[in-house]
């Protein structure tokens, strides 16, 4: 299993085999989801040990090939993988992407649209 560059705050412990994790214990993410007008929002506080935690973009280059047949991750219609865009839809930045799923959220309480 391949993990690398996660961010891991508060009591969150890494992947034993994971090589450059960023773990905070001192942090608390004070993570909450919030329901408004049928609206779900994530909730947390974002400090700037976790921005400045960056990694390199998901290809299929980076993802190696499959356990048991050996073949490359490749998008269901065949076009090989890059994560370019983070999930809310924004430009991950190509030379230090952020190690979470959203491209510098900015410091503080942030609050994101999840769905």
């Amino acid at each position: 299993m391949l993990a690398e560059g996660n961010v891991y705050l508060k009591v969150a412990k890494p992947y034993f085999a994971e090589p450059e994790a960023a773990v905070f214990p001192e942090f608390d993410p004070s993570i909450s989801l919030i329901s408004e007008n049928e609206i779900v929002y994530l909730e947390m506080n974002i400090d700037s040990l976790i921005t400045e935690s960056c990694q390199t973009l998901i290809t299929t280059t980076r993802l190696g090939t499959t356990m048991f047949v050996n073949a490359p991750f490749m998008n269901p219609d065949g076009s090989k993988i890059e994560i370019t865009t983070d999930y809310t839809g924004a430009k991950r930045n190509p030379g230090s992407p952020s190690a979470d799923p959203f491209e510098k959220p900015g410091i503080g309480r942030i609050k994101i649209k999840v769905w």
